[in-house]
Order: C-alpha cells, then sequence, then structure tokens
C-alpha cells in the first residue's frame, strides 16, 4: 500500500478565495462532525480526524521472518520496509509473557535503521495471540491509553495511533471531545500527555459478527470474528480490522457459494450451530483496496444482482421515460444520440450523479458532438461506463434540454426520477471539490488511509470508515440534485475518497469487506440508502432534508425536486400530489370527513413548519428564534417552503429539528383525521402574467401553465394580531386576554424570528424605528367547523302509578370538547406597509366551538370562536371576519 497522506473528508484547500455566497471555497463536503444528516441515516458525531502513522507506512511487519515478508510489505515515507523485533525497550526479557509470540531477530536485525522495538506494555499485552483468537478463549477489554502517549518506534502503539485518528480529552463533564490536533506537530506530544490524564480511553475488543455487523447469531457470519476499537460509551468510527489474504484483491471471497448444510442462502441463517467457527471467519474477510478501482469487482456485483434478484425493485424494467426524448452519450461516438433513433429499444444506459461544486461549465448548446475537452470527472465517468461494459451515458449537462426552453426542460425534469429508475446503473461520485478533481480510483488514486498489519498471527486490514460516515461527509451528499438521484436509481455504484460500495434493491457491498455475495443481503453495516427507494419513506422527512441541502442556483429549488415529487405521485399506495413543493395528502388519507375538497389539501399542505427551536446556548429562552428564516431573493412565493433556508449559524443548536405539518398523523394511510379547511374557504392562483385561476376547479390549467406562479388570493376567516416591542420586550396587546401565555409566546416567536437576519444569533435583531406591528391571522384548519347534529331526545317510560320514581341525582355538565386550529400570520414584506403579504410562519390554539353569523353578503361574513382561552375562570371568545387577502 502506499504511503498516507493528511488527506481525509473533509478537507479545505487553502488559496482558493471565496465563492458567491461567501463560503470558502474549495470544500469537499461539510465537517464530520456536522454534515447533514444523509437520506436516513443519521452521522455520528464527535468523529476524530484521521491521521497517519508515524512513520507513513500503511502497512506494518511485525516480527515475521525477512523470507516471509519479502515483497509483502510497503516501504514507509523512506522507502524503507517497517518491520519490529521482539525486544522491550527497557532490555528486559519476554519470555515470561504468553502474550509476546514475536519472532526472534538477529543482533544484526535490531541494528538494522528500519526495526521497530516493541514496547513493553504491548508486549504483555500479547496482541499476536489475541488475533489469534480461539473459541472459549476470554474476549478481554484491553486498553491502548498508552497507545496515545507513547514516543517510542512500537510498530502496534504506531498501528493503533494511526486507527484512533486525532487524541480527544475529556471535557468539564466527561463527555467525549475530540481535540483538534494536526498531526506532525510539536504540539503533538502535549496532546497525548493530555489525552492521559483523560476521561478518554480506547480498548481493543474481540468481537463476533453478529455483535456488531446487523445479523443474527445464528447467521452463517453470525460466529465470524472481527476486531474493532473502542471506548466504553461508542465505537470509533474507522473500521473494524478483519483477517485478510494476503494481497486480496480478486473477487474470490465475492463468488464463493458453499455453504453449510441447513444455510438459508437469502438470511444467512442456520438450523442449526455451525460446525465451525474458523469457516464463518473465512466467509467474512478484509480485503485490499489498490489505488486504482478494477472494473472486474463492480461489473461482479453488476452481475450478480441482475442474475439472483428476479424479485426485487432493481430487477424491474421500465418503459421508455414517457413521451419526451431521452438524449444519451455514445461513449464510444462521443456523440449525443436520440434514445428513440437507436435500433433496438432493448438498450442500456448508465447515469451519473454528482455534485458541480464550484465549477463553471460552459453552455451546452445541443450539439451532436461533445466538447473536445471535458471536465475530469465527466471524462472518467465515460471511461468508468465503458470498461463497465456499457455503451451509453446520460448526463444532465449535456442530455437536458437548455434552461431557455422552459416548457420542454420542465417536463423531462418531471421525468428525471424515471431516467435514473429505469438507468441500469448509477455512478455516485461522493467525493472531490468538483469537477475538476476527477473520479477517485479512475484517473486519480485513492486516500491509502487503509491499514494493514502482518504478524504470525496473519494478515489484518482495516475496513475503512463506515460507508454511510463517509458518504454523508461529501459535497454529494450535502448537494439538493443528489438526494432523488440517490433514493431513485436501483442500482448505484458509490465512488469515495477510499474506496467503492455497490447498493441495490438487496445488496450492499464494501471493497474492503469480502463476504460472499449470497449473503450480502442481510450484510447492513453502513448502508446508505433504503432497500425500497422512496416507497417507505415519508415525503414530509425527504422535504426536511432537502431543505438542508445546498444549491448552486436558488432557482433551481423546485427543478430539484421534480422527480421525487412524480415519484410520490404515481405510487399506489399512499400517493401524494405537489403543488408547488407542498404536499397534497390523497383523499384516500383522509378519514372521519365527508368530502375532501381540493382546498382542504392544500390549506393542510400550507399549514407546513419546522418543528423545534433555533437556540443560541448564550442565551435566554425568550429570545429562541425559527430554525428557518425567509430568503429575501427567493424566485418562490413565501407560503411555500421552497423559499424558506435553514440557518446556519453555528453557535445555534439546530437538534431535533424537522419539517413537519400539525394535526397530521405520521401514518401514510391515514394522515388527517377530520381534518379540513374552515367554511367558505376559497384560493385562486396567480401567476406572474396577471392570470388568476381557481384552485378548486382549475387544476388541470394550472398544472400545464408554465409561467412562474407569485401568489394566492386567500379568502377565509382572518382576525387581527397587534404586538408591541419595548426594547427587547415583545407584548401581544391585542387581542386581549384572549389566548393563552403558551399561544402568545407562539405569535411573538414567529415575529421575533422575522426581525432576526439570517444566519444572525438570536440576540441581535434588525432595527426598526416602529414599536408597534400588525399582524393578519388566516385560518387555515382545524376540526368539527360545524357543530355536531343533535341527538333527538328519546323519552323515557311513564312512571309506575303505584310507586313514585326515585329521583336521581343529574350528572355533571361535561366539559366543553377543544378541537386543534391552526392559523398562519402573515405580514408586509420587509415590515413595510406598502409592500405585499409574506408568510411569517403557523401556529396553533384550540376552541370548545365555531359558529358563524347570518350574513346576506357572500362576500363578508362573521364568525365567533367560542372557548380560545379561560382567563380568571371566564371563557374567552375570538372573533373572526371573512377576508380576501392576497399572500405572496
Amino acid at each position: 500500500m502506499k504511503k498516507f497522506t493528511n488527506k481525509i473528508l473533509p478537507r479545505r484547500r487553502q488559496g482558493r478565495g471565496e465563492n458567491g455566497s461567501g463560503k470558502q471555497k474549495g470544500l469537499a463536503g461539510p465537517g464530520l462532525e456536522s454534515a447533514r444528516d444523509h437520506h436516513q441515516l443519521t452521522l455520528r458525531k464527535g468523529i476524530p480526524t484521521k491521521r497517519p502513522t508515524r512513520t507513513g507506512a500503511s502497512r506494518i511487519v511485525i516480527g515475521v521472518p525477512s523470507d516471509l515478508t519479502n515483497g509483502a510489505h510497503q516501504g514507509n515515507g523512506n522507502g524503507t520496509p517497517v518491520t519490529a523485533g521482539n525486544g522491550h525497550v527497557n532490555g528486559k526479557e519476554d519470555g515470561d509473557v504468553a502474550a509476546v509470540a514475536a519472532e526472534a531477530v538477529t543482533e544484526e536485525a535490531h541494528a538494522t535503521d528500519g526495526v521497530q522495538l516493541i514496547c513493553e506494555a504491548c508486549a504483555a499485552i500479547g496482541f499476536p495471540r489475541l488475533f489469534d483468537w480461539k473459541p472459549g478463549e476470554a474476549r478481554p477489554w484491553v486498553p491502548l491509553a498508552h497507545t496515545l502517549k507513547d514516543e517510542s518506534n512500537c510498530p502496534y502503539c504506531t498501528f493503533f495511533q494511526a486507527m484512533i485518528g486525532n487524541i480527544p480529552r475529556g471535557s468539564v463533564d466527561g463527555s467525549e471531545t475530540p481535540v483538534s490536533v494536526a498531526p506532525s506537530t510539536g504540539s503533538d506530544t502535549e496532546a497525548r500527555q493530555m489525552a492521559a490524564t483523560s476521561t478518554y480511553t480506547p480498548y481493543f475488543r474481540i468481537r463476533h459478527a453478529f455483535e456488531r455487523l446487523g445479523i443474527s447469531q445464528k447467521h452463517e457470519l453470525g460466529r465470524a470474528v472481527l476486531f474493532e476499537v473502542t471506548t466504553k460509551n461508542k465505537s470509533l468510527p474507522r473500521g473494524y480490522i478483519l483477517r485478510a489474504a494476503e494481497n486480496e484483491t480478486g473477487l474470490d471471497g465475492y463468488i464463493e457459494s458453499s455453504r453449510e448444510d441447513g444455510a438459508n442462502s437469502e438470511t444467512g441463517t442456520q438450523t442449526s450451530q455451525p460446525s465451525s467457527q474458523t469457516q464463518s471467519s473465512n466467509l467474512l474477510r478484509g480485503r485490499t483496496v489498490p489505488a486504482l478501482l478494477e472494473p472486474a469487482l463492480p461489473r461482479c456485483w453488476i452481475d450478480y444482482c441482475k442474475e439472483n434478484h428476479a424479485d426485487e425493485r432493481c430487477a424491474a424494467k421500465l418503459a421508455a421515460p414517457g413521451k419526451s426524448p431521452l438524449k444519451l452519450i455514445d461513449t464510444e461516438s462521443r456523440k449525443v444520440i436520440q434514445a428513440a433513433d437507436l435500433e433496438t429499444q432493448d438498450y442500456e444506459y448508465v447515469t451519473l450523479s454528482y455534485a458541480l461544486g464550484d465549477f463553471e461549465l460552459d453552455p451546452f448548446d445541443e450539439a451532436a458532438e461533445l466538447p473536445a475537452t471535458l471536465p475530469a470527472l465527466f471524462e472518467d465517468s465515460l471511461t468508468l461506463a465503458k470498461s463497465l461494459g456499457y455503451r451509453y451515458l446520460w448526463i444532465d449537462h449535456y442530455c437536458l434540454p437548455l434552461r431557455e426552453n422552459k416548457l420542454e426542460r420542465r417536463q423531462q425534469l418531471d421525468l428525471v426520477g424515471e431516467v435514473f429508475a429505469r438507468s441500469a446503473l448509477t455512478l455516485i461520485v461522493a467525493a472531490g471539490d468538483d469537477l475538476a478533481d476527477g473520479i477517485p480510483g479512475v484517473s486519480v488514486p485513492r486516500d491509502q488511509d487503509q491499514l494493514s498489519l502482518l504478524n504470525e498471527s496473519g494478515f489484518f486490514t482495516t475496513s475503512l470508515l463506515r460507508p454511510d460516515v463517509e458518504v454523508a461527509a461529501s459535497r454529494w451528499a450535502n448537494n439538493a440534485w443528489t438526494l432523488q438521484e440517490g433514493l431513485l436509481a436501483r442500482r448505484r455504484l458509490i465512488l469515495t475518497p477510499s474506496q467503492a460500495y455497490f447498493q441495490c434493491g438487496a445488496l450492499h457491498c464494501h471493497e474492503s469487506i469480502s463476504i460472499p455475495l449470497r449473503l450480502a443481503p442481510s450484510f447492513a453495516l453502513g448502508r446508505i440508502f433504503p432497500l425500497d427507494g422512496v416507497d417507505s419513506a415519508d415525503i414530509r422527512n425527504l422535504i426536511g432534508v432537502y431543505m438542508t441541502r445546498e444549491l448552486s442556483r436558488s432557482q433551481d429549488r423546485l427543478d430539484a425536486f421534480r422527480g421525487l415529487s412524480r415519484a410520490y405521485a404515481t405510487k399506489s399506495k399512499g400517493r401524494v400530489d405537489t403543488f408547488m413543493g407542498l404536499p397534497l395528502f390523497d383523499p384516500d388519507s383522509f378519514t372521519n370527513i365527508k368530502v375532501v375538497s381540493e382546498t382542504d389539501r392544500l390549506a393542510i399542505a400550507m399549514s407546513w413548519m419546522w418543528s423545534g427551536r433555533a437556540v443560541s446556548s448564550s442565551q435566554e429562552a425568550d429570545s429562541d428564534i425559527d430554525p428557518c428564516y425567509l430568503d429575501k431573493t427567493a424566485h418562490f412565493p413565501s407560503w411555500t417552503w421552497l423559499s424558506w433556508r435553514i440557518r446556519e449559524d453555528p453557535s445555534v443548536s439546530q437538534s431535533g429539528h424537522s419539517f413537519c405539518i400539525p394535526q397530521t398523523s405520521d401514518q401514510s394511510l391515514t394522515v388527517a383525521d377530520g381534518l379540513c379547511a374552515p367554511p367558505r374557504t376559497e384560493v385562486s392562483v396567480g401567476f406572474a402574467d396577471g392570470l388568476l385561476v381557481s384552485w378548486e376547479i382549475d387544476g388541470v390549467a394550472i398544472s400545464r401553465r408554465a409561467e412562474p406562479i407569485t401568489f394566492l388570493r386567500i379568502k377565509t376567516f382572518c382576525f387581527d394580531v397587534k404586538v408591541t416591542k419595548k426594547e427587547d420586550d415583545w407584548q401581544v396587546t391585542e387581542p386581549a386576554d384572549v389566548f393563552d401565555q403558551a399561544t402568545r409566546d407562539a405569535i411573538l416567536f414567529h415575529i421575533r424570528s422575522s426581525h432576526t437576519p439570517a444566519n444572525t444569533d438570536p440576540s441581535a435583531t434588525e432595527a426598526n424605528t416602529e414599536n408597534q406591528f400588525t399582524i393578519t391571522a388566516m385560518l387555515l384548519t382545524g376540526r368539527h367547523w360545524r357543530p355536531a347534529e343533535p341527538v333527538p331526545e328519546t323519552k323515557p317510560p311513564a312512571p309506575s302509578p303505584t310507586k313514585p320514581p326515585a329521583p336521581s341525582p343529574a350528572p355533571p355538565p361535561a366539559p366543553p370538547a377543544e378541537y386543534p386550529i391552526t392559523a398562519l400570520l402573515c405580514a408586509p414584506k420587509e415590515w413595510q406597509s406598502e409592500k405585499p403579504l409574506a408568510r411569517l410562519g403557523v401556529f396553533s390554539f384550540t376552541s370548545t366551538g365555531f359558529t358563524m353569523s347570518e350574513s346576506k353578503d357572500e362576500e363578508n361574513g362573521e364568525a365567533t370562536l367560542a372557548g380560545v382561552a379561560f382567563v380568571s375562570g371566564e371563557k374567552k371568545n375570538l372573533e373572526t371576519k371573512l377576508r380576501e387577502l392576497d399572500l405572496y
């Protein structure tokens, strides 16, 4: 293996300046500690930064005779083989230490510059015996604290220091937080000494596969042995240590087909205990990751999927995507062709998923031939597709219509999900800063992060960073376009700086771990994507993930979500339509409501919110703000989440927040129980050219128009809220004494947030000379708007004339039922009265009844919400009026 480098995702290149958004260029992705959740996987916090070995070598050979290691180990940073004797640094004999079985070396070998001496602590531990663990032997917690402060040339200390990464130390409360210690600096020794007295202690553990790989104990691999470096509280993310065949880079471990009698080929479970633990360990092996990817390996994964997954999602053959012409790149002729012009329609093609980064692409004028010079990433994707046996490749930049062709481009963007679902393979490049970096393993050597250890017990390799963690830290995982591309693809080859992964509808394969492919469906270590794509995913959760993603062009925010929108609109169960990104639940998802109108569906969707509050650690609770803020430069109306952004202030906590819709269930088939819009609610859609179309009647016409939608005209019951501000004190003054304190706090929460600039600490608010604000609240959704029909009274039986009935005590009156109501707050944009209304947020309260006053004029009306609050034992009502407002 090659010499260690200092690079690991994420990293920053120096001297590349700032991009248009004010962020430093060259960022390969968010930090491992702060990267966004990737799909349904949560990134672990506090991941130590990778560090190289002190010698620079990634392979460490310990106490193995030279005739067994010739050609078997790489050089260190100076080109000298790294070997080790068995002597102690203090000169003590080790014959009484059964743990030390290092091969004796001659005096001449001790004098060789390349020889390393095992330290006394490692010799006493006896790592060769632990690496050769047998069933029935103890599995101790072996402390590795001494490796953090070791300054000798001990090969075991060198190995474990590199695997642990940068050294954490205990914080005041005893929690473990990483210390940022740059490798090879003068502070390295001091940091180790600090770590030696901290609460952080790493341990070496012997594990069975079922304890760590998400498989059962009866699984065919369940009793296989692996090793890990962990702490008392959590595992470290740098992978496991696995026994490997020396220099194994072939396919033997994947295509092995023998199994124990009674093993189930799909689940790997055993009907009886395996007769030999050795066989399990032989099936689960480490694998050396070469600098460049050998195409035969992913081709092996793909072929197995095609031959064995007839009933899985990845085997589904879809028809050509829609009526819009599909364009593909012919990798042989380097021309862009129409798929409809191919001689056969039984063609296969590969799709490419990537993050553009800061790279500026030249416009493609839909010419027949590709430019003579392509960005390195595109060129590598052509090379890789051909090496895997595919002739045709789809790259959005060359295969989608130009932005000037708005209608045609929108039609094809609606079908992007089908383009990826139909492709034979999707190449996901989760590495690099931009298109100029190329694909690791194709034209760019992979990071040689993999450690290997050769001692008398055998050859061992590390499995590298867990796939979901490594991908979550990439720029690809922070890009909005790639969310739908990754979820909707049926087969994926994920290319990262360290290795390649493959995932289809059943398999999940690591390049650094070799297991028989027949057992791979039950192997879930670090699985990146859900097996069923979006079939079981809640669209509200995906919107929440999508809102955290970045786009180089904010006007693409809707286009990059069109594939997912269409996927949910075509689901057989739990179908969800969308309008400007808002989820419109299927009428079949409503219960306890006779007729579900289109207005009901839209009103519920408009009540969306980002749950939780953004809290600054240095601020009081009354200065909390909304985690979202309205982007003043957004190309979309304020009532859709498309125009809202997540605050990025690092001093503000964002944990526990998600996209949600109040009063709805998380069950896809029963979303809304009796929830609907208020009576007499009407909505019309306004376009940029001035056309106004009824939402309830002309839904088809709305969907066919290419003109941008700019506002909604909403007629519903409304009321005004007046707020005063004196210095830092905000108060709701009208309606007086109607809402309880929790409701008033919710109103002030949104008003205070709207006065807080984006990415600013909650204590800072925009200067505003006014000290009184008027906000309009419109009723959106609720239950039991109309009173229940009275139950006819039944006459009691006539009393007996001979015996008068005994008087019965009157039952106590039942308290009135309370029903939730959601209202939307809106105010003039930027609090300037001459500007149109914009959304501030939604809040909920309860009421015991809704009564409309009789009115001869259909344009006007009043209604009373009873029992909104009880103040000093007195029931308070809220008066509302029917109004028509334009919400931009």
